[in-house]
């Protein structure tokens, strides 16, 4: 009996030492979010995007369906960083009244969000790319909350893919030509 109790004992702390042990080792993951990809648009073509059908969905798995709670980039894009759909969110659409970067700013969409979230996990975030259309060259600083790098694309450069111009963490943004 006291074998049996002290074996038990030895157990469980494994068990606990395991589950400490698997905590300590948070997984990475990547969440990608993008716009505009459509069969009307043959996104899913073969000529569209070689590169990323070659490195993620061949490597990973493709959806047939799909569901989005607002079928607007921005509203999307909010949508899905802060877990609401846009009727909580009172943001609705791409430019003002109802969105843009001066109403996520005075909604203040980025005080609890999905970075702020993992941050106090303890975890790293970066966004790079296209964040919200109306994030500007005169609105760029400051740039939202949240993210430990934040490296997002600014308007009117946005859709220049071969001239694009980034604001890396609310600085002077910089043009990428070619």
């Amino acid at each position: 009996k006291g074998k049996m109790k002290r074996f038990l004992n030895v157990m469980l702390c494994l068990g606990i030492m395991t589950v400490s042990a698997s905590v300590a080792r948070r997984p990475n993951f990547i969440v990608i979010l993008v716009d505009d990809l459509d069969e009307t648009q043959d996104s899913s073509g073969e000529l569209a995007m070689p590169a990323t059908k070659r490195l993620l969905r061949d490597r990973g798995v493709t959806f047939t369906n799909h569901f989005v709670t607002t079928p607007i980039c921005c509203p999307s894009r909010v949508s899905l960083l802060r877990g609401q759909l846009g009727h909580n969110t009172n943001f609705t659409d791409v430019l003002g009244p109802h969105g843009g970067y001066a109403k996520f700013r005075a909604l203040d969409l980025d005080r609890e969000w999905l970075p702020t979230w993992l941050q106090k996990a303890g975890y790293k975030t970066l966004y790079t790319g296209k964040f919200i259309v109306d994030y500007t060259i005169r609105n760029y600083d400051p740039p939202p909350s949240g993210w430990t790098v934040f490296d997002a694309l600014v308007h009117p450069f946005i859709f220049e893919y071969y001239s694009p111009a980034f604001s890396l963490n609310g600085g002077q943004p910089r043009m990428y030509p070619g």
